[in-house]
């Protein structure tokens, strides 16, 4: 299993697609699945010989540029990629560093961000720009097929925050950051070990309603052929969360919310996004021992 995803590894951190935009993601993924898969010896210290606690400390020193305050990748070479633009961490992007740093044992982690996070009310995340727009870039075209109106144009020549262009240019200029809300507070106080029922309660409720509608969505994910439609097949992050809130402090709820998600055959979804066959690191296999502990085998998987 280590052979196949060390070729993905460029310096310590697993790419996606080429680049280091998941970065973050990825290792907070590799670390959360194989230190939970070690807990529950689902894995040994032979498997993933180079994901330890110094490759976690790696991780934090690199992406940690201040305290609370991440970014996606350290391009050392190219300070103003956007990788590396605080402005650029998602909601989506920080919540697996969040559970990993609970299954590390780092909760030094979770306490700065929750710190810094204040700062925004807890009610935002700090990513008011768009992923891969930089100054240097605004403005160009990564597909040559997007054609702008009068009113693109305008936004881009003048700076207009909030508006929206079409995919294809980039458009660096300000927008609504990603909200905040019950499930992503839940998770910090879950990684902290403070056992605030009510808010899991409330959480896990919404988890339950979250998963009825990604099943009802299902074919996004898995057709009868057996392939992935579109771009919507990543749903790691509901996977690890229902994961993350059955290892801490589990409600009846989250339970519910797994018999309904495990409908749509998790380890099959992640076999479909995240494999070798479409050319990204096979994040599946590590994936796989605690996603059939957690959530059962289905369809041979």
């Amino acid at each position: 299993m280590s052979r196949r995803l060390q070729p993905y590894m460029t310096d310590g951190m697993i790419k996606s697609r080429g680049d280091y935009g998941d970065c973050i993601h990825n290792m907070g993924t590799v670390h959360f699945q194989v230190m939970a898969s070690r807990k529950y010896h689902l894995m040994t210290w032979s498997d993933y010989t180079f994901i330890d606690a110094k490759s976690w400390e790696r991780t934090v020193h690199r992406l940690e540029v201040k305290p609370g305050q991440w970014i996606r990748h350290d391009d050392s070479n190219d300070p103003l990629a956007w990788t590396s633009n605080p402005s650029c961490i998602s909601r989506d992007s920080i919540r697996p560093i969040i559970r990993a740093a609970a299954v590390m044992g780092d909760r030094g982690v979770i306490k700065r961000f929750a710190w810094a996070h204040l700062k925004r009310l807890w009610l935002f995340m700090p990513n008011n720009r768009r992923n891969g727009s930089t100054l240097a870039n605004h403005g160009e075209f990564y597909d040559s097929n997007v054609k702008l109106n009068k009113w693109h144009k305008f936004i881009l020549k003048y700076r207009i925050p909030l508006f929206g262009t079409p995919k294809g240019v980039r458009n660096y200029n300000w927008k609504l950051p990603d909200p905040t809300g019950p499930p992503f507070w839940a998770m910090l106080f879950r990684g902290l070990g403070v056992p605030f029922y009510p808010l899991f309660w409330l959480a896990d409720i919404m988890s339950v309603i979250s998963a009825y509608g990604t099943v009802k969505k299902s074919t996004y994910y898995i057709d009868p052929n057996g392939s992935n439609k579109g771009h919507k097949g990543d749903i790691r992050n509901s996977h690890e969360h229902l994961q993350f809130c059955k290892m801490y402090y589990n409600t009846w709820f989250n339970t519910w919310a797994m018999k309904v998600y495990s409908r749509l055959d998790p380890q099959h979804a992640c076999d479909l996004w995240w494999s070798e066959e479409r050319n990204e690191a096979p994040l599946n296999e590590t994936m796989r021992p605690l996603t059939h502990y957690m959530f059962g085998k289905s369809n041979g998987n």
